[in-house]
């Protein structure tokens, strides 16, 4: 099933072809052969590091014209060693690969590579598999690994396909993963005023936080990777190294992605003003005092908050596989270690003591870095809290405005109406009977002497008030509309007036 895999995604994989001289995704090549007696790192001796173009991927594997295995002296002793190809990944998906597909598939045949490495590419939560082929007398004879960090830029996203001969001590390795030759990118900030920058200063603080030493080259990772691999010439035939190497590099890069995040925070806590926040970088005074929440968006300070948050999310997805991985390392080279060896190769139990040594160091980090990962996930959910309480606070403030506002209106309208209910009924009957359209002089008893009552001008009175009281009505509704769009105006002011008060 798994050949069939292999031969499906061969058919969804991207590869570049040939790459052009100098550039960041040419392959390269580092070699080291482990001699009896040889202590020290020496270039064109027992180790090699250089480009490989890709029509010489071949005779590069087989070892021949100018890529000849290397010997300190004539007669020295082979014990092992590592020959490691860096492929950058030229795309994401689907993931590419900075060669031809005839060099990869020579690559895969010559080292012997597993066959789950094309789909360990494809997979982008992580992924470890080991596998321990033993022959017919119960004895070793190989060893295969499986590494793929989960794809999380500003930390890792490598790939490490591994195969070791015992007989021979010889490990043959992959490393294929993005930005293996530059300076991985980071996490930008939208809540400081600039993005952080992973300059090579910026880098070299970085890394003396942990006691690291550097140089200017060591800010990529595959510098990384190979000074930590000349720092261990004593464990070049041993095929836990790589594996290691690579989980001990992820940790440190994933603590250095812990520093930013707490960055971060930091930022957040300090923009919505409710905790001394950053006390630890900034004077101890009693007069410094929390900023407050800038006049900005709402909603883009709620979207800045949701985003570190799901950064933080994804970083305890990256350190469950850690700890997963150094679990499984730990166990694989608990078995390395009661596994039956070849004579000559005996010294592995020796040199096993030392890699489990450093394992176990690695898995005992991990309780600090989950309590790191927790905390700081906390403290994003608490600022979010405030954030929500704040809104509320405003919602409120608005609400109690408006409930004033309406009540005053509807005092004034009350007030109005009774006052016009009182006196409108009398105002209208002296006014309607003292018009001149009434005659209510006469003093004559018979029906004969007295002219009538209602003066046949009455019609003049509603000529005159029918239209004006429709004038009045219009009038009246113009006001109305203007009170209302006025009221609405003085709304949203207090509203903005509200926000900017809190803020």
């Amino acid at each position: 099933m798994l050949k069939a895999r292999h031969d499906e995604l061969l058919e969804h994989t991207f590869f570049s072809g040939p790459v052009a001289s100098g550039s960041s995704d040419e392959l390269q090549v580092v070699e080291m052969w482990k001699y009896a007696g040889a202590e020290k790192v020496e270039e064109g001796k027992n180790f090699r590091h250089a480009s490989l173009p890709d029509h010489e991927v071949e005779l590069w594997l087989a070892g021949e014209e100018k890529w000849k295995p290397l010997a300190p002296s004539t007669g020295a002793v082979l014990e092992g060693g590592i020959r490691l190809l860096f492929c950058e990944r030229v795309s994401f998906r689907p993931p590419g690969f900075g060669m031809s597909r005839e060099a990869y598939l020579a690559v895969e045949r010559e080292f012997e590579l597993p066959q789950g490495t094309l789909d360990a590419a494809f997979d982008y939560g992580g992924k470890f598999f080991k596998k321990f082929q033993y022959s017919t007398d119960s004895s070793l004879e190989k060893i295969s690994f499986l590494l793929k960090a989960p794809q999380k830029m500003p930390i890792a996203n490598y790939l490490l396909a591994l195969s070791h001969n015992i007989s021979t001590g010889m490990t043959t390795a992959l490393i294929h993963g993005a930005f293996l030759h530059t300076v991985l990118p980071v996490i930008r900030s939208s809540l400081l005023e600039a993005p952080i920058v992973y300059t090579t200063d910026r880098r070299h603080r970085d890394y003396h936080r942990f006691n690291i030493h550097v140089h200017d080259k060591q800010i990529t990772q595959s510098s990384q990777i190979i000074s930590r691999l000349q720092s261990s010439i004593s464990q070049w035939a041993n095929p836990m190294l790589l594996p290691i190497i690579l989980m001990e590099n992820h940790m440190i890069r994933s603590r250095l992605f812990a520093h930013d995040l707490d960055d971060q925070v930091i930022a957040l806590e300090r923009q919505t003003g409710v905790v001394f926040a950053g006390r630890s970088v900034r004077p101890k005074e009693l007069a410094i005092q929390p900023e407050q929440i800038p006049k900005v968006s709402i909603r883009k300070l709620t979207q800045d908050m949701h985003t570190l948050l799901t950064e933080i999310i994804f970083y305890e997805r990256v350190l469950e596989w850690s700890f997963d991985c150094a679990d499984s390392l730990q166990q694989c080279t608990g078995e390395l270690s009661k596994s039956v060896l070849p004579e000559s190769r005996t010294g592995l139990y020796e040199s096993n003591r030392d890699m489990l040594e450093t394992i176990e160091y690695l898995a005992a980090s991990r309780k600090s870095m989950s309590n790191f990962q927790r905390t700081s996930k906390e403290r994003v959910q608490s600022q979010i809290g405030v954030l929500y309480s704040f809104t509320a606070q405003i919602d409120n403030s608005i609400n109690a405005k408006i409930a004033v506002s309406s009540a005053r209106d509807s005092s004034a309208m009350k007030t109005l109406a009774l006052i016009t209910t009182i006196f409108l009924p009398g105002t209208y009957i002296a006014t309607l009977f003292s018009m001149s359209m009434f005659d209510w002089s006469s003093t004559g008893s018979s029906e004969a002497d007295n002219p009538d009552t209602v003066s046949n001008k009455f019609w003049i009175y509603w000529a005159v008030t029918i239209p004006l009281t429709l004038l009045v009505m219009i009038l009246w509704r113009l006001w109305w509309l203007w009170q209302e769009r006025l009221y609405q105006r003085e709304v949203s002011e207090a509203v903005e007036k509200v926000m900017d008060d809190e803020a």
